[in-house]
């Protein structure tokens, strides 16, 4: 069962899956984000099933050529990241070119438990403990933004 692809706007957290061409990539769409494929049909390049374009994605940068992934293989891919990323907070990469995706492109694809798990790995890798005092801190900040993953509830 393939994801259901989010409204897309450019208001929109789910911006990253807009269809529109990429002049050059960092101006008009952030790093690692998802591009729709080009007109017709692809093939995913993990399952090597045929999808139509608008169901295809890429990270758009040059690195990746034509490669291209459906959203249901990225979130198992993502998925399996994570949960192999045992008291880490690894980098989810593109298949293709292997550069790091941004945390918003595929965050919405993986369950809340195994995001959640991201979330408690990375503010568990930023606390510190002082050595004098033995008081503990952190430098984990969420930004508070709408397009933050990690912004704090």
């Amino acid at each position: 069962v393939e994801p259901a692809v989010p409204e897309v706007s450019a208001e929109s957290p789910y911006s990253f899956l807009a269809s529109d061409p990429i002049g050059r990539l960092g101006v008009d769409v952030p790093e690692g984000g998802l591009r729709a494929a080009a007109a017709g049909i692809e093939r995913c390049c993990i399952c090597l099933e045929d999808f139509p374009n608008e169901s295809i994605y890429s990270c758009g940068r040059k690195d990746c050529g034509t490669s291209c992934y459906c959203l249901s293989c990225l979130g198992k891919h993502a998925e399996s990241v994570v949960e192999g990323g045992l008291y880490a907070a690894p980098c989810v990469r593109c298949p293709s070119c292997n550069c790091r995706l941004a945390t918003a492109a595929w965050s919405p694809l993986v369950k809340e438990s195994t995001f959640q798990k991201y979330k408690d790995n990375a503010k568990a890798l930023l606390t510190y403990r002082c050595a004098a005092c033995d008081e503990t801190g952190s430098y984990f900040a969420a930004t508070g933004t709408a397009s933050d993953p990690f912004t704090a509830s």
